[in-house]
């Protein structure tokens, strides 16, 4: 399925690639810090889920500050080493480089990179498996914000993104990227969280901004795939959005199909579709999270998706017996869609 991906044929049914990685720590019972520089445990952690996921693709890492942290920023975490907040030298001024970066060739050995890859290589010795290893990575607005120190809460212009930035910003991913690629990545998802807002001029810079990373991934053989982020988005944002030759597979909220106005579908740029889930549909309170759920019937047969994954990492808060439940009904969707 993998690879006929990569080819651009659409699978029989759609290749299910839930982020549920940051649960692993309560499956461990350890704290999150702990647990993401142990290797043995992440493992550990990865086979269980696995065993009740059943997924196609099993994401073996995913941290947004991975990129950050390995080019010289620190981590400040809470007093139960459960979150945690990125941090750059005092003297740092938002707007601008920080100063004594590692140097672009030298972030694939920073940080917890190495830590990352190594739960790759023990994954991909695992005898008779049947999943591919999948891992996630920043965007290079997402990233270029990180270093800039920039507020990721609302939409912005190509402008505000320095051209230091955004190239320190790709030479990182694509050195990470290779790195996870090396060590037994088969899908590498990216996850841009901020990014300019929707026109012609910004999504074509978008588009030039990601194609080295892509390009690496499709070097390797391997599955691209963009999370777009899970704001709201009109009918004339998807249309713009599709009209793009993004080269890997693009993965819209789910919610956006929901919306009548907002109904896209597959453009000429030959670009797959995916669609990615909302936190909110593991809750069994949220009311956004029922109607995704009841519609998620009717979104498979209209989108006809080639991928599905969710929006973000699975929080670690979440009920476990929820997440499964809901895991077990997609997956069922997703065999009976075939």
């Amino acid at each position: 399925m993998a690879k006929g991906l990569l080819d651009g044929v659409p699978p029989d049914r759609p290749f299910f690639v839930p982020v549920v990685f940051s649960l692993g720590a309560r499956i461990e019972n350890l704290a999150l810090g702990a647990f993401l520089n142990n290797p043995t445990r992440i493992c550990s952690a990865l086979r269980q889920t696995q065993g009740h996921l059943r997924a196609d693709g099993l994401v073996c890492y995913s941290d947004l500050f991975l990129e950050a942290e390995a080019l010289g920023g620190t981590l400040q975490w809470d007093a139960q080493r459960s979150s945690a907040s990125l941090k750059w030298p005092s003297s740092a001024i938002a707007g601008a480089l920080p100063g004594n970066l590692r140097l672009a060739q030298e972030p694939s050995g920073g940080g917890r990179v190495p830590m990352a890859c190594e739960v790759l290589r023990r994954m991909a010795a695992l005898p008779h498996r049947d999943f591919s290893l999948a891992v996630t990575v920043s965007g290079p607005f997402s990233l270029a914000a990180r270093l800039l120190q920039l507020d990721e809460s609302y939409e912005r212009g190509v402008n505000d993104f320095s051209d230091d930035a955004l190239e320190l910003a790709n030479s990182t991913i694509t050195q990470i990227a290779s790195s996870f690629l090396e060590a037994g990545a088969e899908l590498i998802l990216i996850q841009e969280d901020i990014l300019p807002h929707y026109s012609a001029e910004n999504c074509a810079a978008w588009v030039a901004a990601l194609a080295p990373t892509i390009n690496v991934v499709r070097f390797y053989q391997a599955v691209p795939v963009l999370r777009i982020p899970k704001r709201a988005l009109s009918a004339e944002s998807c249309e713009l959005l599709l009209r793009q030759h993004w080269n890997c597979i693009l993965c819209m909220p789910a919610n956006v199909f929901d919306l009548e106005a907002s109904r896209a579908k597959p453009a000429d740029s030959g670009t797959l579709l995916g669609i990615s889930l909302p936190t909110e549909i593991f809750s069994a309170e949220a009311t956004s999270g029922r109607t995704l759920r009841e519609r998620l019937p009717s979104v498979l047969r209209e989108v006809r998706p080639v991928l599905v994954t969710t929006q973000s990492d699975v929080p670690g808060t979440a009920d476990m017996k929820t997440v499964m439940g809901v895991f077990r009904n997609i997956r069922s969707l997703l065999t009976e869609s075939a």
